[in-house]
């Protein structure tokens, strides 16, 4: 091979191999995104079988016992290997006495619910202690944020959602010291979660958006599905009294 052919060997890429560079970025990307696509719609569909889940343990320990969850009185007579953190009895007057954004404490029956709730064989991963943590007491949920439980009272925001009733709450997260923290739930989440579980508005149903003014309309009910700034809260009526 002389030098002069050598030289335009080595100019650059061709137009047909620039073209096939820019295909093979193009699949990668595309296959990325489909990858984000595919993991969101799996965290979707995880969490509203976690939600259909903890509907049904909620169900089935009331109609065994006769009790909430957490509002048990003497769980340890009722439910087995129920020790410590477990066996802080509640009143049985069918009400958790807060709402679920309320700070948790370990001898709340909000807290308790859960540990009553895996001591009845109901749920797995939520352990029997005192120590109020995301993922060890308190139960994570696929999408962000943290699982919490409480009593609904009047809500004249929401004259369509079911007064009175325990619910289950979809909180941002919760800190060690029983503070809530910041774990983003979006609204274009929290909008597909209600498509498959609900009606899919934001103010009616049995799951319902509570904590973020912005990430709904307020006349349609629809969800803003492309708002991000904040993230956000919802609740979900439990089959239980």
């Amino acid at each position: 091979m002389n030098r002069h052919n050598t030289a335009s060997f080595q100019k650059g890429f061709t137009l047909v191999e620039m073209a096939i560079v820019m295909v093979i970025i193009g699949l990668l990307i595309g296959g990325i995104l489909k990858g984000q696509e595919i993991l969101a719609a799996t965290k979707i569909n995880t969490t509203v079988k976690e939600i259909q889940a903890i509907d049904g343990a909620f169900s089935l320990f009331y109609q065994k016992y006769g009790m909430l969850p957490g509002d048990m009185t003497t769980p340890a007579t009722f439910l087995p290997n129920c020790t410590g953190a477990c066996n802080q009895a509640g009143d049985n007057d069918e009400n958790y006495e807060a709402q679920y954004q309320a700070a948790l404490a370990s001898t709340d029956e909000r807290f308790t619910a859960f540990i009553h709730l895996a001591a009845a064989g109901l749920v797995s991963g939520i352990e029997n202690t005192a120590t109020i943590e995301v993922g060890r007491s308190v139960m994570p949920s696929a999408v962000g944020g943290a699982y919490t439980v409480g009593t609904f009272g009047a809500n004249t925001t929401s004259p369509n959602f079911y007064q009175g009733g325990s619910y289950l709450g979809m909180i941002k997260s919760i800190a060690t010291d029983g503070t809530i923290g910041r774990n983003p739930i979006m609204t274009s989440s929290v909008a597909a979660i209600d498509r498959k579980i609900d009606d899919g508005k934001a103010k009616t149903g049995l799951l319902i958006i509570t904590s973020c003014a912005a990430c709904y309309d307020a006349v349609a009910g629809t969800y803003n599905e492309n708002y991000t700034t904040t993230a956000t809260e919802f609740m979900y009526k439990l089959n239980v009294p």
